[in-house]
């Protein structure tokens, strides 16, 4: 799918614009070059590399992904991310409702000009015409360019959250028992997502809760190997809070990271969050991970209280707002 664009003026000095839709497999090659370009002048040599193989498992579909060429030469890009990617509690991709969305991501010289605008014009042109509610872009407040943008075009800051990170030195303390009546159990694959579904909907207001169900049995259909306890009532077997501690890979060694957390309401200050925070910390310890890092909503001051007093510190630099345009 391509769509030719009229000749930019001559004032801006950026010649002839044209955004251009998929057209063979060569298409990711080209998203990955210009990411990574992008990326080195940004972070420098300590960026991570994305290879071709990644942008192709992130975008959700090829009638979704947009190149934007200056004199045939392919300078930036834009597409909607595919579902069950990164997201944060009830944000992400959602088929006929929501989109999440990457970019405009450009080479250095064509940041900040009207390459941008008009990728950025084009996705909601298109996701209008595909009866998408809204879209959704996480930012960093560093980003202010890319923020001037989005607002802009009508999109407007709904959250933000914190990222957490623990550096553990010593062994953590060693887990405490539950009290009487309660006992844990262990994650047994999707006969058991109700279960964690009935908790983490009563812990989070959902945005879509249709299609956060679905992110979660993503979730946790790609976590097997994960520690995911869930805390249940014995005399009922109802299901009051769990935790999901899964381990990440990097150059650096194994990460742990907490994908989610949550304890129902009604057992919210009596200490259940705190006993599963120690039985994950002490899970990442035992499989060698040292640094435990999690993402947390800015305004839950319950949960940040209960991080900082297991030693987490906020990365101010990698706090993330998350910003929606409804459609």
């Amino acid at each position: 799918m391509d769509s030719t664009q009229n000749k930019h003026s001559s004032s801006s000095g950026l010649g002839n614009v044209r955004l251009r839709g998929f057209r063979d497999r060569s298409g990711f090659d080209v998203v990955a070059n210009i990411r990574n370009k992008s990326a080195l002048n940004r972070h420098g040599k300590s960026t991570a590399v994305i290879e071709t193989k990644m942008i192709e498992n992130l975008v959700s579909a090829e009638e979704r992904l947009q190149i934007a060429e200056v004199d045939g030469i392919p300078v930036s890009f834009i597409f909607v991310m595919k579902e069950g990617s990164m997201q944060l509690d009830e944000y992400g991709t959602s088929e006929g409702k929501t989109w999440l969305y990457t970019g405009p991501t450009s080479l250095f010289m064509y940041e900040k000009t009207d390459v941008e605008k008009r990728l950025l014009q084009w996705l909601i042109q298109y996701a209008r015409e595909m009866g998408i509610s809204s879209l959704i872009r996480f930012i960093r407040p560093p980003d202010q360019h890319m923020r001037t943008l989005l607002e802009s075009e009508g999109f407007g800051e709904v959250q933000r959250y914190y990222h957490m990170q623990l550096e553990m030195t010593e062994p953590p303390v060693t887990p405490r028992m539950l009290p009487d009546g309660l006992e844990l159990v262990d994650y047994r694959g999707e006969e058991d997502l109700d279960m964690v579904w009935s908790v983490l909907e009563a812990a989070f207001d959902y945005k879509e809760k249709d299609d956060a169900y679905k992110d979660i049995k993503h979730l946790f259909g790609s976590l097997e190997s994960a520690y995911m306890p869930i805390c249940v009532e014995k005399s009922s077997q109802n299901p009051i809070g769990t935790i999901v501690a899964a381990e990440m890979k990097t150059v650096k060694g194994t990460t742990g990271v907490v994908a989610t957390f949550g304890v129902i309401p009604s057992f919210q200050g009596k200490g259940i969050g705190s006993l599963l925070m120690e039985w994950a910390l002490n899970y990442f310890w035992q499989s060698g991970a040292r640094t435990v890092e999690l993402s947390v909503r800015v305004k839950n001051r319950q949960a940040l209280r209960i991080y900082e007093r297991f030693g987490f510190q906020i990365i101010p630099n990698r706090t993330i707002i998350v910003l929606v345009k409804d459609l």
